[in-house]
């Protein structure tokens, strides 16, 4: 039940305890007379609460009449504070709804921002790697070029030493050669 409603029926009791104690301070002063109009004289039949058994079919129609206005009354009243709940509860939920979309929306960006500068750092690191390998495969022929060259500089040795080797034996050969042409 909504505030609307209860601030309603709070009002309605108010107003049903105050209709009774204004009641129990009026039946006492009243009274039911009936009529002889032969002899055209009123004569007292009851007074104070003890009128309304005298009175009742009128007591039974206003009952009835007061009951169906109120029922109908309370009716149209409690759909319309119903009907002002529901609108404001709707009110509440598009507003949440709304700020839910907001809170998605914020993380959707914020999701979006954080793949992109993921997505970027993946990119450079992708980039760096190809410039190592790029560097890697030069140093790598740098390294089998300074191989072959080392090579290419031992084999120059050998053959120098083998050559060098080969001029000593001559010299030596030579140098024997003449010792025994002298010695001869």
């Amino acid at each position: 039940m909504g505030a609307r409603a209860k601030a309603f029926f709070s009002v309605s009791a108010i107003g049903l305890i105050v209709l009774c104690f204004w009641l129990w301070r009026f039946m006492p002063t009243q009274g039911w007379a009936e009529i002889d109009f032969q002899a055209e004289k009123w004569t007292l039949v009851a007074s104070g609460w003890s009128t309304l058994l005298h009175a009742w079919p009128i007591l039974a129609a206003g009952v009835m009449l007061g009951l169906g206005l109120g029922i109908g009354l309370l009716g149209v009243l409690f759909n319309s504070f119903i009907d002002a709940d529901q609108k404001s509860e709707i009110a509440h939920l598009e507003r949440l709804v709304k700020e839910s979309q907001e809170r998605e929306q914020q993380s959707l960006v914020l999701a979006e921002k954080k793949l992109e500068q993921e997505f970027s750092k993946a990119r450079d690191l992708y980039e760096r790697a190809i410039i190592l390998q790029e560097e890697s495969e030069t140093q790598v022929g740098k390294a089998f070029q300074m191989q072959k060259a080392a090579k290419a500089a031992q084999e120059a040795a050998l053959q120098d030493v083998e050559q060098a080797q080969f001029r000593v034996r001559n010299a030596v050969a030579a140098a024997e050669r003449i010792k025994r042409k002298h010695h001869a």
